[in-house]
């Protein structure tokens, strides 16, 4: 019986411990925010882990790196940098040559273009020194018809000015063959008016600085003297 009363405290003594130890084998940690009451617990975050106090971390030293590892990347960089430079070199150096190909295309084709005009202003031209002559002829005996023409014929003078021709103002200036072309030549007294423009025979135009048509014009020369 003592037998039995020995093994049977001795159990009732072990059954604690075992108790306790699977106890500890299960021991949660309670990760709620917020106590059975409703109050909120100051020593767990919003994440639901005990926040961990900042001056309990030790602090982090820089890494030093060593003297070799920073040349060679002060040498990259230097690297990079010329690279850089030598494609924004090239770069602008393509953007220019770009930039006059785009200004020789545009002066060509407004060439073509003010060459096609030019021809077809000439026929009109034509058709207007016709008009001219006809009302250097009618000035003598006006008429109804004649101020018609004149009208109609200053219209036209307008609406191709408006297209860029201007006529070239010649009478009574310094002979330029650039402008001008002498079909005939006029004794002058004056001898201001030799190489002078004395009289115009057939208007001359340009279209946007450009001679399209040089006028016919008498020049002034010197008269030929007699002895008396």
């Amino acid at each position: 019986m003592s037998d039995e009363r020995t093994r049977s405290g001795q159990g009732s003594a072990e059954r604690p411990r075992e108790e306790e130890e699977h106890a500890e084998e299960l021991r949660v940690t309670d990760r709620r925010r917020f106590t059975e009451d409703g109050q909120r617990r100051e020593d767990v975050s919003e994440e639901g882990i005990t926040p961990v106090d900042e001056g309990t971390e030790k602090t982090a030293r820089p890494e030093m790196v060593p003297r070799s590892e920073a040349e060679q990347w002060e040498r990259r960089a230097l690297d990079a940098e010329a690279k850089i430079r030598e494609i924004t070199d090239a770069y602008r150096h393509h953007k220019t040559e770009l930039d006059r190909a785009r200004e020789r295309l545009e002066r060509d084709q407004r060439s073509r273009v003010l060459e096609a005009l030019a021809r077809s202003f000439l026929r009109v031209l034509d058709a207007l020194d016709g008009l001219e002559m006809a009302l250097e002829h009618s000035r003598e005996g006006e008429s109804p018809l004649a101020e018609g023409v004149r009208l109609v014929h200053r219209k036209i003078l307008d609406a191709l000015a408006a297209e860029g021709l201007e006529r070239i103002e010649v009478v009574g200036e310094t002979f330029d063959p650039e402008l001008a072309e002498a079909v005939a030549t006029v004794p002058v007294e004056d001898e201001k008016d030799v190489n002078r423009v004395i009289r115009e025979i057939r208007p001359g135009y340009r279209l946007e600085g450009r001679v399209i048509r040089p006028a016919q014009v008498h020049v002034g020369i010197a008269a030929a003297k007699t002895d008396g």
